[in-house]
């Protein structure tokens, strides 16, 4: 003979296993690992930008300090700081290659993947930085 089951019953019993899938699924995530970033002079080049973007728009002597005059010359302030504004809002997810004048890294800008490739000259100063859709 079947056990009658109250309907109240049944939502007790499904709020329970609910909450056991919730808990299960939320202490079975990893937490995030910083990446980090190396300390070789793209690696610093790097670390400016990341924390550069949240003060955008950036004022022509502090990207001098950054940037080749070739850059510049190509992408002026006022386009580099549309280019950035695109950024503002990365997140280093990995890095995907290390050399000593060039990063890849794999990044998240708005909810998007996105390849970053940093690059410095001689003077250690940033000429490529392109970030591509993966």
């Amino acid at each position: 003979m079947p056990i009658p089951v109250s309907p109240l019953r049944v939502l007790a019993i499904a709020l329970a296993l609910a909450i056991s899938v919730i808990t299960v699924t939320a202490c079975s995530a990893e937490p995030e690992k910083p990446v980090t970033i190396p300390s070789s002079e793209v690696g610093k080049q790097l670390s400016w930008l990341v924390g550069a973007l949240p003060r955008l728009p950036l004022k022509e002597n502090e990207l001098k300090e950054h940037f080749t005059e070739s850059w510049l010359a190509e992408f002026p302030v006022a386009k580099t700081n549309e280019f950035l504004h695109d950024s503002r809002d990365l997140k280093l997810e990995k890095l995907i290659e290390e050399k000593p004048e060039k990063l890849v890294a794999r990044i998240v800008s708005f909810g998007q993947a996105y390849r970053l490739t940093i690059g410095v000259d001689e003077k250690n100063k940033i000429d490529l930085l392109e970030i591509v859709g993966f």
